[in-house]
């Protein structure tokens, strides 16, 4: 990988903007989730086709919600220049399927693709990740 050029202001602002998204998974708030999100924003979940948009990314969480217990990030690393920036890290996870009764437990990696605009700032525009259960 090459020199990171961002600021370390906005590698800071990318690591809260991360904190929180964590906080809305945990909290099941998918509407606090995407509100870090661009308008344009892609999912491109694993053995899925990619959702486009906020509108079809709600309809695709409302098809199945899960219970999140808790979430462990490990490895987290920003890099990027100007307004381009990508986050990747670990992540483990503890949840209850939707009608389930008993909890699973994932890992994988996600990897973000963020963008900066003026008066919005840092969003999430591309998200994309790995699941191993």
């Amino acid at each position: 990988m090459g020199k990171n050029r961002l600021a370390a202001g906005d590698i800071a602002r990318i690591r809260e903007l991360h904190a929180h998204w964590v906080a809305g998974e945990l909290a099941g708030d998918e509407a606090a989730v995407l509100d870090l999100c661009a308008g344009d924003v892609a999912w491109i979940p694993p053995d899925a086709p990619p959702l486009r948009g906020k509108k079809a990314i709600r309809q695709w969480l409302g098809k199945g919600a899960s219970k999140i217990h808790d979430l462990a990030i490990t490895g987290l690393a920003i890099r990027g220049a100007g307004p381009v920036a990508y986050l990747t890290a670990n992540y483990a996870t503890n949840y209850t399927p939707e009608g389930g009764r008993k909890a699973r437990r994932i890992t994988g990696t996600h990897v973000w693709i963020l963008r900066k605009t003026p008066g919005a700032g840092w969003k999430v525009a591309v998200v994309c990740w790995s699941c191993r259960q």
